[in-house]
């Protein structure tokens, strides 16, 4: 393991990512995702950045994706993680 720790990251930035990653076939998801996103716009960052929207987020994600097989859905998993 490394000595540095991590920033924790904003949800704002990485959902607003996501959502320039998702096709425009999969209706429900971006749906899901901005209505998620939206709702941020008055979170103090703190808040942000704290585990309560990143599990809320995931819920998102999981409900909308079985698996994570085709390349922009590979893309999202990275970049939720952090990768």
């Amino acid at each position: 393991m490394s000595d540095v720790e991590l920033e924790p990251r904003d949800i704002a930035e990485i959902t607003e990512k996501i959502l320039d990653m998702i096709p425009d076939s999969e209706v429900e998801l971006i749906y899901q995702v901005r209505k998620f996103h939206d709702s941020l716009w008055n979170k103090a960052l703190e808040l942000r950045k704290s585990a309560v929207f990143w599990k809320h987020f995931a819920n998102i994600l999981n409900k909308n994706i079985d698996s994570f097989d085709e390349e922009w859905q590979k893309k999202i998993l990275q970049l939720f993680n952090g990768k």
